[in-house]
């Protein structure tokens, strides 16, 4: 039982601080319009802040390029809401990242990847479909949470074989097949909601969940690459902003395409 218990220790931060951000999320989802791309503006912003962080790039002569090209990042989204060539802006602020640091070319498939995931998603809330556009947008953000809550707790009161331990070392197979099954079950949760059938939700909860485990990896993966805890300090108990949406970001394309195809 105790054992149990200093399993959790970290629990209530991680709640109040995924309460705090998720409920701003929601409310600037469902307003949608400008205050909307806002949102979207400041988090990709801070994403990729957060990515300069993990690379460790310094300062050029007098301009500190940590801030610097976040700045740029920031109007995107923006630029995206008011219909003005967001992708040629993205495509010019990641080739510029590849000037700054060493991880030139991984750095810059980051911020092209975390860019269009963020334009991805405010594609979504533009979607033509039977239900208010937000519900796909939150049923992406549900699928990843399911996945990242069933990880959480299977993970840490199973235990068991690690899945890759190099790369995540506290990352269990029981974890991993309880935030898939959590998923499921999630999807299937709200299927009424959705014009999809059961097995289409069920392939689609797998296909996010897998994919958000995936995001997971990554980013573990570059942290580990350049010896970095946490990609930031935004979110106690998670880390930084990218430490808590790395599964989003992997999901939304797969979600974007299943729309797309669908």
């Amino acid at each position: 039982m105790l054992k149990v218990s200093k399993n959790f220790h970290d629990l209530p931060t991680r709640f109040f601080s995924a309460l705090i951000f998720g409920s701003v999320a929601v409310v600037s989802i469902m307003l949608g319009g400008l205050v909307c791309a806002l949102f979207f503006s400041v988090c990709l912003s801070v994403l990729v802040w957060e990515v300069f962080n993990i690379f460790n790039c310094g300062r050029l002569t007098i301009i500190n390029i940590r801030f610097f090209i976040p700045g740029l990042s920031f109007f995107v989204p923006l630029l995206q809401y008011y219909n003005f060539y967001p992708l040629v802006a993205l495509l010019i602020i990641a080739n510029m990242s590849i000037i700054f640091g060493e991880g030139r070319w991984l750095k810059f498939f980051c911020i092209l990847y975390i860019g269009l995931s963020v334009l991805m998603c405010q594609e979504l809330l533009n979607a033509e479909s039977d239900v208010p556009s937000f519900y796909h947008l939150f049923l992406v953000i549900g699928v990843v949470a399911a996945s990242d809550i069933g990880g959480y707790f299977f993970g840490r009161i199973l235990g068991g074989a690690k899945i890759y331990r190099l790369i995540s070392p506290n990352k269990t197979w029981a974890g991993s097949f309880g935030g898939l099954f959590l998923a499921v079950f999630v999807c299937i949760a709200v299927n009424p909601i959705f014009e999809y059938t059961i097995i289409e939700m069920i392939f689609c909860a797998l296909f996010l969940g897998i994919a958000a485990q995936a995001g997971d990896f990554f980013e573990s993966f570059l942290k580990r690459r350049f010896e970095v805890k946490d990609s930031g300090f935004l979110l106690p108990g998670h880390g930084g902003l990218f430490d808590r949406l790395d599964g989003v970001l992997a999901a939304v394309p797969i979600y974007f395409g299943i729309m797309f195809f669908n």
